[in-house]
């Protein structure tokens, strides 16, 4: 029985011909490396030094590319990339201060809050070198727009003050100047703060008071939603 049972796969082998192995895709297959675990690694360490990178080019050298060309290959004056790496980089835009790493966490703990409970359709991914098959929601857009309007509202709602920031880590005042030429010649408080003194220089004065404008506004919704 055995043997007749060979013969006959044989047969059906020969007319039918060897079965062609069709390729799986897994998570760790194809893209840009031949591992992905590669990728992954070099996304980790790149992203936060490019991070780096364009805040010293926009604090340190005013947003000037040719002033960073200056200060890393200029012959003379350049120090070279590794000079500039543990000299100046790592130094100025150090990643790993208390308040840099609060302000981080907070917001890594609001998008995955958002990613977790902001509803949207599900969908398999490919699976895992080690069988398992990710499952995905579609809400990414939904969280960039809720991230955008709580931004605007930490704002609005003086949670988050953009003075206060400034007067804690520019106090002089001196990268605002560096952006807004028409306070070139102002103090440090009329720099983070010019429509208080109705217009400093050549900066204009304010067409609308601020505050009036809030408590207006409040004072509209109040009525609004007690009419609704």
């Amino acid at each position: 029985m055995a043997r007749s049972t060979r013969s006959s796969n044989s047969s059906t082998q020969a007319k039918v011909g060897p079965v062609e192995e069709k390729e799986i895709k897994t998570w760790g297959s194809g893209g840009l490396f031949a591992s992905r675990d590669l990728g992954a690694l070099l996304l980790l360490v790149l992203c936060p030094l490019f991070g780096m990178l364009v805040w010293y080019i926009v604090v340190e050298q005013k947003g000037s590319l040719r002033g960073f060309y200056i200060a890393v290959f200029h012959k003379r004056l350049g120090m070279g990339w590794w000079n500039f790496l543990k000299k100046a980089l790592w130094v100025k835009a150090y990643p790993f201060r208390p308040r840099a790493m609060k302000i981080v966490g907070c917001y890594a703990a609001f998008e995955a809050f958002l990613q977790l409970y902001v509803p949207g359709k599900k969908f398999k991914a490919t699976p895992t070198a080690t069988g398992h098959i990710p499952v995905y929601k579609a809400n990414g857009v939904a969280c960039y727009l809720i991230s955008i309007v709580a931004l605007f509202a930490l704002k609005y709602f003086r949670i988050f003050n953009p003075i206060r920031q400034a007067e804690r880590f520019d106090p002089d005042g001196a990268f605002v100047r560096s952006m807004i030429p028409e306070l070139a010649g102002a103090s440090a408080k009329q720099t983070l703060e010019p429509w208080k003194f109705g217009g400093v220089g050549s900066y204009p004065k304010p067409m609308i008071d601020l505050s009036a404008a809030r408590d207006k506004t409040l004072q509209v919704w109040k009525i609004t939603k007690k009419n609704t």
